[in-house]
């Protein structure tokens, strides 16, 4: 395995770790401020989106019906 190729499978395994035990900061640290998101069926979206969905989906229920 080449270095690069460690570094990137170091990245997915923090960004999977981190996102399991809800630590939205760390995972906002690991993109960079021009990221972009392209997921099938919906427009492209950057890191404010991004962050805002996590936001949402992390807050507790009876706020996130507001």
């Amino acid at each position: 395995m080449t270095r690069d190729e460690q570094a990137i499978r170091e990245v997915v395994d923090t960004w999977m770790r981190v996102s399991r035990s809800g630590d939205t900061a760390t995972v906002l640290s690991l993109m960079t401020e021009d990221v972009v998101f392209m997921v099938p069926g919906r427009e492209p979206f950057g890191r404010e989106a991004f962050e805002a969905a996590v936001k949402a989906e992390n807050a507790p229920a009876d706020r996130r019906d507001r």
